[in-house]
């Protein structure tokens, strides 16, 4: 009996360090998943920025919309709001226009549009079919995005020169279906691009390592629970 007694416990005591370094080595890679989106973030940031500049000579055609969608729409809204305003910061200093109290209203309508590419499922496409169900998030997602904008931008324009509101929404009516129909082409692609960057970068290993992480330290189906772990 006591033989069988030492036998478990060591047993327990295996499984117990097994489970620890398991833990460790997942926290280790969950760690080398957070740099590499961070990396992906300040990639998007670049990009869309770049991009902004070589189109500037384009009326109302931008790809921050586009980004700041995509960005939502795998790194969730944070991240989204980060790149999306980040990238028109930054970009400003070397566009016509440049800086002015214009690049408030400017940030601020961009990182909406980050906030709202969380609301497209991207993550997780597993099916080429998944892709034209994603579609209407996207083009929904990038028709409001691209109505705030035009909404936002034309009252603070009103309001810093004493305008009429009326009559700066009327005047930039033009401009406003070039805006839209150019966004809304961009945010065909989102799925595409999404699901390949979901794919591709890892990011759901990510998910995975995380979801082991949190079963791991709450001992749920995890054989040895930690000691002074309890399950939740």
């Amino acid at each position: 009996m006591k033989a069988e007694a030492a036998h478990q416990e060591e047993l327990q005591q295996r499984q117990e360090t097994s489970v620890r370094l398991g833990l460790r080595a997942l926290e280790t890679q969950l760690r080398l998943y957070n740099l590499q989106e961070w990396v992906l973030v300040a990639s998007f940031i670049a990009s869309a920025g770049v991009l902004r500049i070589a189109m500037q000579f384009l009326p109302n055609v931008e790809p921050l919309t586009f980004f700041a969608l995509l960005a939502g729409a795998l790194f969730g809204w944070r991240k989204g709001f980060l790149v999306g305003a980040s990238s028109l910061w930054w970009s400003n200093y070397f566009v016509i226009g440049g800086q002015g109290p214009w690049s408030f209203f400017q940030a601020a309508s961009f990182g909406i549009a980050g906030i709202l590419g969380s609301f497209i499922p991207v993550k997780g496409r597993n099916s080429r079919g998944s892709t034209w169900r994603i579609i209407p998030f996207a083009l929904v997602a990038s028709l409001i995005a691209t109505a705030l904008f035009e909404i936002i931008m034309n009252l603070g324009w009103a309001f810093m020169f004493g305008m009429s509101p009326l009559a700066v929404f009327a005047s930039g009516l033009p401009l406003f279906g070039v805006h839209l129909a150019s966004n809304l082409s961009f945010a065909v692609l989102i799925p595409k691009f999404g699901g390949l960057i979901y794919e591709k970068a890892g990011l759901a290993d990510r998910a995975l390592c995380r979801h082991l992480i949190a079963r791991i330290r709450s001992g749920n189906g995890i054989p040895g629970r930690l000691p002074g772990k309890r399950s939740h």
